[in-house]
């Protein structure tokens, strides 16, 4: 299908504060607005471009989110939540540019970014996402809470002192869109056991939340585009879209059942 595209666009002075703005001519729900892993001290937008096209394939709008990192230019997390919401406006804007007609956004978030994403969420408060969708999440930045030990130094930079504040475990589950969390079983950076601690405190806040385990698939699942698992995800991200990512037909209420 036809997919129209901006690379690597401007939306501040720092050179990972960059978009990628996929729109597919067939496109009709929600921007998917993507913040990629490597435990935030990453931030580029290319790492993220193949898995992005799996889901513009699929007919998805998507957008990848570029942002400084921890010790080049951000100091904690509140910097890379600051540069995530001006990135969302961003591609807003130039998804626009591109024929993208809903004026809302869904949030994606791998690894260590579905924790970013979902603190992103929280401050769209003026136009919510219509949903979330967190790919091997790191539900907590507390030691035992979502990370090994190997990686607790960077959720302790991450955090500033701030670990509760910031871990998605103490959101306001009312304040969490839609969510599907997609965990691979062989996850060893954050086990499934953990990852599923979000989805069931949301179940039991009676917020819309699925579940969905990959067979055989790591940590970093999503950065190859080309395995089955990425795949797979693609495919599942893809129907839960197009059950909480579009607009409502007539008075904007999201449409779907709880589960």
């Amino acid at each position: 299908m036809p997919i129209s595209a901006t690379l690597s666009l401007s939306y501040g002075a720092h050179a990972r504060q960059r978009v990628d703005v996929f729109v597919p001519d067939t496109a009709t729900s929600a921007l998917l607005c993507c913040v990629g892993a490597g435990w935030w001290l990453d931030g580029r937008v290319e790492a993220q471009r193949g898995f992005a096209l799996l889901l513009a394939e699929r007919g998805i709008a998507v957008a990848n989110l570029g942002h400084r990192p921890l010790g080049d230019g951000a100091q904690h997390g509140g910097d890379i939540v600051d540069d995530l919401v001006a990135a969302v406006a961003k591609a807003r804007e130039e998804a626009s540019v591109l024929g993208h007609n809903s004026p809302s956004v869904a949030l994606l978030g791998h690894g260590s970014g579905s924790l970013a994403a979902l603190l992103v969420a929280a401050r769209l408060l003026g136009n919510p996402p219509r949903a979330m969708v967190a790919c091997s999440l790191v539900p907590g930045l507390e030691p035992g809470t979502g990370t090994s030990a190997a990686h607790q130094t960077h959720c302790d930079r991450f955090a500033g002192g701030h670990h509760r504040e910031l871990s998605p475990l103490q959101l306001d589950p009312t304040k969490v869109p839609p969510l599907l969390t997609i965990h691979g079983d062989a996850d060893v950076d954050v086990p499934v056991a953990l990852a599923r601690a979000m989805h069931t405190r949301q179940i039991g806040a009676d917020e819309i939340s699925t579940f969905d385990v990959i067979a055989g698939a790591g940590h970093a699942f999503a950065v190859d585009a080309l395995g089955r698992p990425a795949r797979e995800a693609a495919d599942r991200i893809a129907t839960f879209l197009a059950e909480h990512g579009r607009e409502a037909e007539e008075d904007g209420v999201l449409f779907g059942c709880k589960s």
